[in-house]
């Protein structure tokens, strides 16, 4: 997609101390190195729910090229704690069942 984008967003329920997001560009071969204010700075310690944006145009948030429970935190199936460095996270994600049309 022209847009490929993970976030972790703090869990609602999270009792980490400092509670920021933390976000990245997901690269075509699936890779991503996640930083909350400046590349290389990483995530904060804490819960996170882990929400996807795939999007065929960027102009348009209804091009969007997977299950919208993947999009937000109430509804996505992904849920980490982050307790050091982390470089094994893995998620599959389903495609939509019908994908939008190329204008």
């Amino acid at each position: 997609g022209a847009v490929c984008v993970v976030r972790f967003q703090p869990a609602t329920d999270s009792s980490a101390m400092i509670r920021k997001a933390a976000s990245a560009d997901i690269q075509k071969d699936g890779l991503f190195e996640a930083y909350t204010r400046n590349p290389g700075d990483g995530v904060f310690l804490g819960k996170y729910d882990v929400t996807f944006s795939v999007l065929q145009d960027v102009t348009n948030s209804a091009s969007s090229l997977v299950d919208p429970k993947y999009t937000k935190a109430k509804t996505t199936p992904y849920h980490v704690t982050i307790d050091g460095n982390v470089d094994d996270l893995k998620f599959e994600l389903e495609p939509i069942a019908t994908p939008p049309k190329k204008n």
